[in-house]
């Protein structure tokens, strides 16, 4: 699905929830993994979630956030097991940040 084909299927109601998860999905594409990186991975997980729960209906975003949902799902799971597997959650987050590039751009012609 090209950009400008989600573009035109997503309602001017949803560019708010657009916006705030291009906002979250940017911040975890960019987060460093440090100390401090749970609170952040914590914060844009949940937002993530809501956004996507919000967006559900939305037939130009389906499949991409069909996609993402699950991979937000893995890094949740991933994140139980941080002290234990940190690993696990490196890898996670790399398959959200490549699903998530798409996406972004695909939002961001969706609700410039």
């Amino acid at each position: 699905m090209s950009p400008s084909s989600g573009a035109a299927s997503v309602s001017a109601a949803a560019c708010q929830h657009v916006k705030s998860l291009r906002g979250s999905l940017t911040s975890i594409t960019h987060v460093g993994f440090n100390a401090s990186s749970t609170t952040v991975i914590t914060a844009d997980v949940k937002n993530i979630k809501t956004q996507l729960t919000a967006l559900k209906g939305e037939p130009g975003l389906s499949s991409q956030a069909s996609k993402l949902s699950s991979s937000v799902s893995q890094v949740e799971s991933a994140a139980k097991n941080l002290t234990t597997n940190p690993a696990g959650v490196v890898k996670a987050l790399t398959g959200l940040k490549s699903t998530a590039m798409p996406m972004i751009g695909q939002l961001k012609t969706a609700c410039p």
